[in-house]
């Protein structure tokens, strides 16, 4: 007989929980929460969907289970900010929660929240003989994956809060605005770098009301724009063809090459055989500092005011002599 440490049935996994702020810090301090069992005459309200807690309607009682819920998946976790909890993360009052975890025996769910076909889980205690509960979900709705189906992410439902460990609590919010389809009815796009998110977007609204065929795709770093042509490259490969395709820089981003920011840009794009004829401009207050990037010859021009800037985005011709207008961020 082999020797067994105990470790083998542990099941110890790195898992992410989302919620609102308040919530995250309170399960870090005091160990996560375990929501109550609910009585039988509760579970009965459930399954007739008339449950109410605090006089509130209760929809979901923990469709997998009533227990603490985890998922090993980012996305999943912040696919779920993003939908359930959208109100609170636009106000920048959510986040992630990363901790170790103790899974144990698992139990494999099957059984969809609502079904006529097998007994439900939802709002249900552990399972006899188990640790925790383990679901297979696929998009787009997220429920039990088929068995003809690949799963998107997981779900995990904890009873004990002793077997969770808080470790880590990620507050962060999505500034990459990137479209990810080019629609047909496109004749441009600008490829816009810029780390100044809310002010990017005040002059794109601005584009949008004049051009309305013209697409922007904002990235906040060279590397994001990078993919994103190479995702559409076909596409944009042909608008460039019609000299309907455009980048526009700033010259200084602080986490992405700093003050060389627009220098990486222009190396990029025009020692790339397939990019190289795409014009640039370099959109900045300081012009003084990136004065010596300019060269009208090889389409790349340099300038601070919005009249200039929207005749470059226009796709219309850029004239070396153009007066100064309103300066960006005035």
């Amino acid at each position: 007989l082999g020797r067994v440490s105990g470790t083998e049935q542990a099941n110890l996994v790195l898992i992410w929980h989302a919620n609102i702020k308040e919530y995250l810090w309170s399960n870090a301090e005091n160990g996560v929460f375990i929501p109550n069992p609910l009585s039988q005459r509760e579970l009965e309200d459930l399954d007739k969907g008339r449950l109410k807690i605090d006089g509130r309607l209760v929809p979901d009682a923990g469709f997998y289970g009533r227990g603490f819920y985890t998922t090993q998946s980012f996305a999943y976790a912040d696919n779920y900010l993003q939908t359930e909890k959208k109100e609170e993360t636009d106000k920048g009052n959510t986040g992630v929660m990363l901790s170790w975890s103790l899974l144990g025996k698992v139990y494999p769910v099957i059984e969809n929240p609502i079904s006529d076909e097998l007994p439900t889980l939802h709002g249900r205690p552990l399972k006899g003989g188990y640790h925790s509960h383990y679901a297979l979900v696929t998009k787009p709705d997220f429920k039990i994956t088929p068995p003809d189906k690949e799963p998107d992410a997981d779900e995990m439902v904890h009873f004990d809060r002793r077997k969770t460990l808080p470790r880590y609590i990620v507050l962060y919010k999505r500034t990459t605005i990137l479209s990810s389809e080019i629609n047909e009815k496109i004749e441009g796009v600008v490829v816009w770098i810029d780390d100044n998110v809310q002010q990017s977007r005040y002059y794109i609204r601005i584009l949008s009301s004049q051009h309305p065929s013209v697409m922007v795709a904002h990235a906040i770093n060279t590397a994001q724009a990078k993919v994103w042509m190479k995702r559409h490259q076909q596409r944009l490969l042909k608008l460039l063809k019609k000299k309907r395709l455009r980048v526009v820089t700033n010259q200084f981003r602080e986490k992405d090459e700093g003050e060389y920011a627009a220098t990486s840009v222009v190396e990029w794009i025009k020692r790339d055989d397939l990019w190289k004829e795409c014009p640039i401009l370099i959109f900045c207050q300081k012009t003084e500092k990136a004065i010596h990037l300019k060269n009208p010859k090889r389409s790349i021009f340099v300038a601070a005011d919005i009249q200039t800037f929207l005749l470059f985005v226009a796709m219309e011709n850029i004239k070396e002599d153009q007066s100064p207008g309103k300066k960006r961020g005035q």
